[in-house]
């Protein structure tokens, strides 16, 4: 095994045991033996814990705003809210390492550039005439990833709600089109 390919798996280790645990709650000891490494590896790639949480995040954000660039199409709020929803759908443990991370000790650092980048993105968008001059682009932002993640974070209310299973494909795909009719007059000012 390659020293990036180590990496890579201790990376993936820690994201499911930081995700399930909290960051206090995690172990190295938990997370060397999940990565199939020993603790002494870990210390070889990530000088403590906190590091090692900072690297879960980024890479984390860095996965997602390589999704995000795909799409090829102009970044719009509607791209944004889909970049939410992919995310959310696509990696649990985001939602809840941020669950975590806010819980125990309040809004994370190791991710806070990439929202920042986004508020920027909204901004751009409302200059361009896409979001409508009212709406506060940061705490459009927030209200974006709130509605992504609600899923995830609130899988009961959803149930009690609509009946349905909040992982299911079926509810994530209506649940999509759904956020994107609802976003779409209150984002746009042509709409």
């Amino acid at each position: 095994m390659t020293a990036d390919e180590r990496r890579a798996r201790i990376l993936r280790a820690a994201l499911e045991e930081f995700a399930g645990k909290g960051v206090a709650g995690a172990r190295v000891h938990d997370i060397a033996r999940s990565a199939g490494v020993n603790v002494r590896t870990i210390y070889t790639h990530f000088e403590n814990k906190e590091g090692l949480v900072q690297e879960v995040t980024r890479e984390v954000f860095r996965r997602g705003g390589e999704r995000a660039g795909r799409s090829g199409g102009p970044v719009t709020p509607a791209s944004l809210l889909e970049e939410f929803l992919d995310r959310c759908a696509i990696e649990a443990e985001w939602v809840r390492l941020l669950g975590w991370e806010e819980f125990e000790k309040g809004a994370g650092t190791s991710w806070r550039g990439d929202i920042t980048a986004r508020v920027y993105l909204l901004r751009r968008c409302q200059d361009a005439g896409l979001v409508d001059p009212d709406l506060d682009p940061e705490l459009l932002c927030v209200s974006l990833i709130a509605l992504a993640m609600a899923p995830l974070a609130f899988p009961t209310l959803i149930q009690a709600a609509t009946g349905a299973d909040s992982g299911s494909a079926r509810f994530r795909a209506g649940f999509r089109e759904h956020l994107l009719r609802l976003a779409k007059p209150a984002l746009s000012r042509t709409a």
